[in-house]
């Protein structure tokens, strides 16, 4: 079993746990509770992406929630005091919602991505953005995708800094919405990770770990 949401958030499946052989979660607030196991997240392995130009500087998407709005408002307009590009997109099936927004500089929209567009918009992007779940101090899947495909990182869950892959030149991490540097990130090249910490985050690796099929990296959560 692997809890990606958090034990709290669904709470119900803590009397789960023992049906499971092995039981793994990902937020390390989640560690001490009995019978689990650590693990984070993991990026699937894709075709190369060598030839595909990035012509998006920096790209999100997302479900919209009240909260993410200001908060890449914010983003939107610090990028747009240094010139630099953006694709930000926020999905809501609320009319009144897409209506309210619709003079914002995000893009509150209807339609859906697809996960196809939604990976071609990924590869075509320099830099991706990845916004903290309340739920939950665990690092997302969007940490673990801009490991496996080389992008940097715009992101605001501190506990990156408690990672092996944690580098300021790869991860810039907002705090109380202070953009302080986030120019000379975005004109810093990417530097790429050892593959050895690439193998260990892949979900090849990930999947022996968890079905304890030698060889494999131990995963871990820091503390």
């Amino acid at each position: 079993g692997y809890q990606w949401d958090g034990l709290d958030r669904f709470s119900w499946i803590k009397q789960r746990i023992s049906l499971f052989d092995r039981f793994f979660v990902f937020d390390p607030s989640d560690i001490n509770f009995p019978k689990v196991l650590p693990s984070t997240n993991f990026f699937i392995e894709s075709s190369t992406t060598k030839n595909i130009v990035q012509d998006i500087p920096v790209y999100y998407l997302g479900i919209y929630t009240r909260k993410r709005v200001p908060q890449l408002i914010n983003l939107a307009n610090q990028l747009n005091k240094i010139n630099v590009s953006y694709n930000i997109k926020l999905i809501s099936n609320k009319e009144s919602v897409v209506k309210k927004y619709h003079n914002e500089v995000i893009d509150v929209q209807s339609d859906y991505v697809s996960y196809e567009e939604n990976l071609e918009l990924i590869n075509r992007s320099r830099i991706i953005v990845d916004l903290l779940h309340d739920v939950h101090k665990g690092l997302s899947f969007r940490v673990f995708e801009a490991i496996g495909k080389g992008k940097k990182l715009i992101l605001n869950n501190p506990e990156i800094l408690k990672y092996e892959f944690y580098d300021p030149t790869n991860f810039f991490l907002v705090k109380d919405e202070n953009y302080d540097g986030l120019e000379e990130f975005i004109n810093t090249p990417y530097k790429p990770l050892p593959e050895h910490i690439k193998e260990k985050y892949s979900f090849d690796n990930w999947i022996r770990y968890v079905l304890n099929i030698q060889p494999y990296l131990k995963i871990e959560l820091p503390k």
